[in-house]
């Protein structure tokens, strides 16, 4: 897994300024939960993914979606419970399995996720953690907020590739005499996990030198290195951003009322 989620690449998503990614991705989170055709929700699937596809490539998004998958098929399976009145589509004997209406609000809740996962995924994989919080900043949102949200991007990869790197290596270990039999699964885990903690604790030193440096709790103002561009290229982007979901709602609202 990488330290930062960040996949370098030439493509439109990619030079889009990142405020104008946040405020785009924050604005169609909102726009696709209003009242729609089920048919929008697929055409906003297929749109999602083809930027997925533009701008990470086939495999990249191919992996993100099959990261999706568990949950998807957790609503699939639950689905019998959704909407029991109407019209059946299955039924067993005089047992109603799954309504058309059920299927339609299982689908929905699908699209949904899927396409929020999807849009939050790209801003991540097309910029840099160090845009992303200049931007946070940018927004005047406090600073402990940017910097708790710095420690998540930062150390939540690397602690589970940590994981990965221990239990990849305790299972070169020999068996102890002692050991020999089968164990339950759980049982197996606990050494991965007391190592993973005590790379953990040790980590706290550097965290808290990293914070110190880096100002955390000090009245005075914090230096900055880098900045991010504005004038007009900052504008377009940003009308653009604000623009399409406009676009969208009122082309819904023209079409359905």
């Amino acid at each position: 897994m990488q330290i930062n989620t960040y996949i370098a690449g030439s493509s439109l998503y990619h030079r889009f300024d990142v405020r104008a990614k946040i405020i785009f991705t924050i604005l169609m989170c909102i726009v696709v939960f209003f009242d729609m055709p089920l048919y929008v929700h697929y055409a906003l699937t297929l749109l999602i993914t083809l930027l997925s596809l533009t701008t990470v490539k086939l495999k990249v998004t191919l992996h993100n979606i099959k990261l999706m998958l568990p949950v998807t098929i957790f609503m699939v399976l639950f689905m019998p419970l959704q909407e029991r009145g109407g019209s059946a589509l299955l039924s067993y004997k005089s047992f109603t399995i799954i309504t058309t209406e059920g299927l339609n609000i299982v689908l929905v809740l699908i699209s949904r996720f899927y396409f929020i996962s999807m849009i939050c995924t790209l801003l991540l994989e097309s910029s840099t953690s160090r845009d992303i919080l200049l931007a946070l900043k940018s927004f005047h949102l406090p600073d402990s907020f940017c910097m708790v949200l710095s420690l998540a991007l930062r150390f939540i990869p690397s602690f589970a590739s940590t994981f990965t790197r221990i239990k990849d290596s305790q299972r070169l270990r020999l068996p102890n005499p002692d050991e020999e039999g089968e164990k339950k699964s759980f049982t197996k885990l606990i050494p991965t996990f007391t190592s993973a903690l005590v790379v953990a604790l040790k980590s706290i030193n550097t965290t808290a030198a990293a914070l110190d440096l880096r100002g955390y709790g000090r009245s005075k103002n914090k230096a900055e290195f880098y900045t991010l561009e504005g004038g007009k290229k900052l504008f377009t982007h940003l009308a653009i951003s604000i623009i399409i979901p406009a676009i969208f709602l009122i082309t819904l609202e023209a079409l359905h009322g």
